[in-house]
């Protein structure tokens, strides 16, 4: 999956920039770097949900 992100991000920085739009790859990265750091920001608020979640239980399963 990540792969094919990248893979496609850098196939649209290049179509960008051989068009000329400097500013449109730019921006491209800009919203492919804040999707991704919304994407970890989740994961870690989730994993430290369950860890908070498991100490309060006393890691009884």
């Amino acid at each position: 999956m990540h792969i094919l992100v990248l893979h496609l991000l850098k196939y649209t920085l290049y179509a960008v920039e051989k068009r000329g739009c400097a500013e449109l790859a730019i921006s491209c990265y800009g919203v492919y770097i804040s999707y991704w750091t919304m994407m970890a920001a989740s994961v870690t608020a989730v994993f430290l949900l369950a860890t908070a979640y498991q100490v309060a239980l006393g890691f009884e399963y």
